[in-house]
């Protein structure tokens, strides 16, 4: 009973910032303080540690480093994409200097948001998971990943494919690796392009193109590939 609690518990925490932003006050700093919540939440939750959730402490900066890198080329490779094959327009690039403290900010945010996603919906899972964890195991995160958006899930198919493959490029090297920092750089990389393109780009969707979920469901299924790849050999991985 314990474990559906302590992930009820974690799941609460972790929509509540956004719930708040979006239906009582739309202030970051409340956001950030509710965000900040989870994480003292989980850190009760993992008997008063992170490192139940596949959070070593030795060698996450060269691993979280390593997946924001190519999080980040290729949310940013997606985004190009979509543009050159005409699902949107730029009709806008705003001055980079007056963004530079949105920008600090939002990638703050970002990594904190992307973390707390990781644990609730890889870190817990992977905790009580029972041994030896296998190919399961990163499904079962994946279909989790998807069901976590409640907020979104009315979209419809295109998003559901693309959250299903993106859940599955992070949960993949935890399980191969042990560790969720190269998982959660990926995932901070990924979420840094488009918040950043959003505060420094004005853009227009095009009648007839086709919807940039897609572009992004073909980028996620590309970092499938890249983590499948890099994490071919453990001990390279580690």
């Amino acid at each position: 009973m314990r474990i559906p609690l302590g992930y009820a518990l974690l799941f609460v925490l972790y929509q509540m910032p956004q719930r708040l932003y979006d239906y009582v006050i739309a202030d970051r700093r409340v956001w950030l303080a509710a965000t900040l919540l989870f994480f003292a939440g989980a850190w009760l939750v993992g008997g008063r540690s992170f490192a139940g959730y596949a959070l070593p402490p030795g060698g996450w900066a060269r691993k979280l480093a390593s997946g924001a890198a190519i999080g980040f080329v290729l949310c940013a490779g997606v985004s190009w994409l979509g543009w050159a094959a005409g699902s949107f327009s730029v009709e806008r690039v705003n001055p980079l200097p007056p963004l530079a403290p949105a920008f600090f900010l939002t990638g703050l945010g970002s990594f904190l948001a992307s973390a707390s996603e990781d644990i609730l919906t890889r870190g817990d899972v992977w905790r009580h998971w029972p041994r030896p964890r296998g190919a399961a195991f990163v499904a079962a995160s994946a279909a989790l990943y998807v069901l976590n958006h409640i907020y979104v899930l009315s979209r419809g198919p295109a998003l559901w494919i693309f959250l299903c493959l993106l859940g599955a490029s992070l949960a993949w090297p935890l399980w191969k690796t042990e560790s969720m920092w190269l998982a959660i750089g990926l995932h901070w990389g990924w979420n840094l392009v488009f918040h950043w393109s959003g505060l420094l780009l004005e853009t227009r969707g095009r009648e007839g193109g086709m919807s940039s979920t897609w572009f992004s469901a073909a980028g996620a299924a590309v970092m499938l590939g890249t983590v499948v790849w890099l994490c071919r050999d453990r001990r390279r991985a580690n």
